[in-house]
């Protein structure tokens, strides 16, 4: 049986302690033993196999150089010890000395970079630790190509991009219904995510929608001073930081957006998971283009889809932007079940089902589309049973508007051919 070594700081909340769980668990579920190392013996947030060994290396000393010194000569001996066909390590602070450490065992070592290089702290200082220590790893890897860019060319042969993987059991189904007047945001309370300036952002906000609430899951070293920010801007009964959640997903779901504040991102966990939801997102362009690239994906074609109920259900508006239709079967599809739509003049009034269904002018300008199709002023309603509006039950209704515009063509050919 092949064996996997996976080392990380700790398996606490967090994009990458997220990630080690999911592949951890897909490994033991290729038979393919696998254990975690942490240097840290803090409490696993995230469900793993029953087959999963967590070593925790701990502390070592109480003078800080020493005790790095240490805990990767104890990781060496661990690792050694075992012989793995391979190590994985993650984030990129704890891989350098993952690297480092390893060195001679012959133990291929392949590192994950979880941040934007270009726009770390101490950038000088990481740069110079991955050019010593990467050039010893088997392969690197990275989730966007400019984190990739950063680093000399014989460092970027060895590397791969490859975006975070999402684990679909956990993303629930799509909140359908009005959504709360909450703003939700996931993260680690440290400086990177940013939070003031979301906190700072929403105060503004508060003035004049004095309902909404912004609420931000996670733990960290920022806490104290954030909680000193919201009383300073008397925010305490408007911002709140319940602390870790383990079914976050569940508990944000329907909020009214979700938003990232990070200076600086990877590939962000948190976002992927929100879009996967269905949920709108706010977030800042970090440079790193993790968000920006995942935003822009956003736009997908979707293909064929079998149970389109189920997307006429989920979604908040369906635009018809068609030039010309005979009658707008998805249009009365997705109003059957509820959807508010957005209409081009090139459909017929007849396909109007709902009293908030817009029908836009030929002159439409796509200012006009974006106020059309962001306006939450209408609560969707359906007019119909699901059933009733299913494709294959849908027989009987078009037959009548076909029937309609069938007769009137009729009419009009027989005036003008005589």
């Amino acid at each position: 049986m092949k064996k996997i070594d996976i080392i990380t700081k700790a398996m606490t909340s967090g994009g990458a302690e997220r990630v080690i769980a999911q592949l951890a668990n897909y490994f033991i579920e290729q038979n393919i033993s696998c254990r975690i190392i942490t240097t840290d013996n803090r409490e696993v947030m995230y469900p793993l196999n029953e087959k999963i060994e967590v070593v925790a290396i701990g502390k070592k000393s109480n003078n800080k150089a020493t005790d790095r010194i240490l805990r990767y000569k104890k990781i060496r001996s661990v690792v050694q010890k075992n012989k793995p066909d391979v190590v994985l390590t993650m984030p990129e602070d704890t891989g350098i000395y993952v690297i480092l450490a390893l060195v001679g065992t012959g133990i291929p070592v392949y590192v994950s970079e979880r941040n934007n290089p270009w726009v770390m702290p101490n950038v000088k200082i990481t740069r110079f630790l991955r050019k010593a220590a990467y050039p010893f790893a088997k392969g690197i890897i990275f989730q966007t190509e400019m984190a990739k860019s950063f680093f000399p060319e014989y460092i970027q042969k060895k590397g791969v991009v490859l975006q975070n993987p999402v684990d679909a059991t956990r993303i629930p189904e799509p909140y359908i219904g009005k959504r709360k007047k909450i703003f939700a945001a996931v993260g680690r309370l440290e400086p990177q995510k940013n939070f003031p300036m979301l906190i700072r952002a929403f105060s503004e906000f508060h003035k004049e929608e004095k309902d909404y609430q912004l609420i931000i899951y996670g733990e960290g070293k920022e806490r104290t001073n954030l909680e000193k920010f919201i009383k300073q801007l008397n925010l305490e009964d408007a911002v709140f930081l319940p602390g870790r959640n383990k079914d976050v997903l569940n508990a944000i779901n329907d909020s009214a957006a979700f938003i990232l504040s990070s200076d600086y991102e990877g590939m962000p966990n948190a976002l992927i998971e929100a879009i996967c939801m269905g949920m709108p997102v706010i977030s800042t362009d970090c440079p790193s283009g993790g968000p920006r690239e995942l935003i822009h994906k956003s736009v997908r074609f979707l293909g064929n889809i079998a149970d389109v109920t189920k997307l006429y259900c989920a979604a908040d508006v369906l635009a018809v932007t068609s030039d010309t239709e005979s009658s707008s079967l998805v249009a009365i599809e997705a109003q059957a079940c509820g959807t508010r739509c957005v209409l081009s003049a090139g459909v017929p009034k007849e396909s109007i089902l709902l009293q908030q269904t817009q029908r836009l002018g030929r002159n439409a300008t796509s200012e006009t589309w974006c106020k059309a199709l962001l306006n939450d002023s209408y609560e969707n309603t359906a007019v119909a049973s699901i059933e009733d509006y299913e494709v294959h039950n849908m027989s009987k209704k078009m037959k009548e508007i076909y029937l309609k515009y069938y007769s009137a063509y009729e009419e009009k050919r027989d005036v003008d051919t005589k």
